[in-house]
């Protein structure tokens, strides 16, 4: 890491979206201005991809080894296999995506002490990540039909109390969290757990010991500021400022993505730091999809352990008229479907 690099402790990872976005940000001569010191994820599957992205990043930016290339092409099978072709980098890439699971008491000190030395020193950093959304996603609430509010058994309901306890512990200059807006609206015993987050997330160390009593957490009164992106704002305290929980919402089609997709996005600044951030600018048009895709070559799935080709592909899109997807899917969705299925042909691979 470059002492003059900002590192970036990734909780709840994923694959890595957060910090891929983190990352592409460059300064002069392409240098990197973050870099993830470490970020933690559960998913056998998520995590493979991290350990991927992490071990590009290991080379200078845009500058990738001709290997990768054959990697994707399917020339190079197994990533292992271009590990092995870089030790170095892919032991970097290995150290920095842990495969763990957050929110077990037994194992905090590991988490710290993994922190501790990700960081190697540096007092200031950024803390990002989603707590798992499951819990909180209006699609998932209702097949579970929780009206009367969430399960507070349901341990993915208090994951994020995993986050704040990171904060109080290690008390990042900056911290990012997102999640579906699916959170705002979600109650505990009739108890407004956006509420909850906001009000944690603010004061962390008062929090975790409010909840836990005698800790190891540091006494200290560290403090955040929670702003919205999309909304000016100079206190701490959303309710006294006349924020609403919606002015927390980004809709990412307002800002130039080629997708609708609406996350609520908390920014936290430690307090003792005397800076506030400007709001996003929306852009004046939508930016179609097609406008971001057009020229790429064409992709599809391919098929999991079975000989894959375009009949193989098309006869598996065939079955699909045998299976209960229908009864899973609107009347107008099926009927578009099966016209789309009766119409499939093979064309020859065009060279």
């Amino acid at each position: 890491m470059s002492t003059k690099q900002i590192p970036i402790i990734d909780l709840f990872a994923g694959p890595g979206g957060l910090g891929e976005g983190f990352t592409s940000v460059t300064g002069k001569n392409n240098e990197r201005i973050f870099k993830i010191a470490l970020s933690i994820e559960r998913d056998e599957f998520a995590h493979k991809t991290l350990t991927l992205r992490s071990f590009l990043r290991q080379f200078p930016y845009k500058k990738l080894p001709k290997e990768y290339y054959q990697f994707v092409r399917g020339e190079i099978e197994d990533a292992e296999d271009l590990y092995n072709l870089y030790p170095v980098e892919a032991a970097n890439a290995k150290k920095e995506a842990w495969r763990f699971s957050l929110g077990k008491t037994k194992d905090h000190d590991l988490i710290d002490s993994r922190i501790v030395e990700a960081l190697d020193g540096k007092k200031n950093f950024v803390l990002i990540g989603g707590p798992p959304c499951q819990a909180y996603s209006l699609v998932g609430r209702a097949r579970r039909q929780e009206k009367k509010g969430l399960n507070k058994e349901d341990e993915r309901v208090f994951l994020y109390r995993e986050y704040y306890r990171i904060l109080a512990v290690h008390q990042p200059a900056v911290f990012i969290m997102e999640n579906v807006k699916g959170l705002l609206s979600s109650k505990v015993e009739n108890e407004s757990v956006f509420k909850q987050v906001i009000t944690d997330l603010t004061r962390p160390v008062e929090s975790y010991r409010k909840l836990h009593g005698k800790s190891k957490i540091p006494e200290s009164k560290c403090s955040y500021r929670i702003f919205s992106l999309i909304k000016k704002s100079h206190r701490i305290n959303m309710f006294e400022e006349g924020l609403e929980p919606s002015d927390f919402i980004i809709r990412t089609e307002e800002y130039g993505i080629p997708q609708t997709r609406h996350r609520v996005i908390l920014l936290g600044i430690r307090d003792d730091i005397f800076i506030s951030p400007e709001i996003l600018s929306p852009t004046n048009e939508l930016i179609p999809a097609e406008k971001v895709l057009s020229g790429l070559p064409p992709l599809r799935s391919g098929l999991s352990k079975e000989t894959d080709g375009r009949v193989e592909w098309k006869l598996a899109i065939e079955a699909i008229k045998k299976t209960e997807v229908k009864a899973q899917v609107d009347k107008e969705v099926w009927n578009k479907m099966l016209s789309v299925i009766e119409n499939l042909s093979v064309k020859k691979r065009q060279r």
